[in-house]
């Protein structure tokens, strides 16, 4: 799983199809119905929580709590990443990194050259592949349907994919 490391974001946040494996637990934000406001200006309801457990591409240790929500991108709070006791560098010679303040070890970010990204390698449980592999085709169906047709075409009248995205 990769995300966008987001000097903007308050949480960081991921939609219900990027790990569909690890259970969403509901958190008292998810409760109390917190709302994010995203970047075409919607507010979008926080739907609890997922434990995302993996390693970074350095074989760094990741164990965090990421909010589920209606966006596009997986965004890694740089806000959430200080609080973790981390130090975010952009623009070191040395490359963009998060420090650990504690151990001192270091995990790189990756600058594509549009944005930062922060990849992090989890175990898939078999039987979750399956359902990975289903979303995957129906991702590639509607993708091949979209070089023919609008988007408007492909949706019909009203969406009718189970997401959880407004469309």
């Amino acid at each position: 799983i990769s995300g966008l490391v987001d000097s903007g974001a308050v949480d960081s946040v991921t939609n219900e199809t990027t790990a569909p494996w690890i259970p969403i637990q509901q958190t008292a934000a998810s409760r109390s119905g917190m709302k994010y406001t995203v970047a075409d200006g919607r507010s979008v309801p926080n739907r609890g929580q997922q434990k995302f457990c993996g390693t970074t591409e350095d074989g760094l240790p990741i164990d965090m709590g990421i909010q589920i929500t209606d966006v596009c991108k997986t965004l890694f709070s740089v806000q959430k990443i200080k609080e973790a006791g981390n130090i975010v560098i952009f623009g070191a010679e040395e490359g963009d990194m998060i420090i650990n303040k504690r151990s001192g070890s270091r995990t790189k970010i990756e600058d594509n050259g549009k944005d930062y990204q922060l990849p992090i390698w989890m175990e898939v449980p078999k039987e979750a592949l399956k359902r990975v592999d289903a979303l995957s085709s129906v991702e590639a169906a509607i993708t091949e349907e979209l070089k023919t047709k609008s988007v408007e075409e492909v949706r019909g009248n009203s969406c009718n994919r189970q997401c959880g995205i407004d469309c």
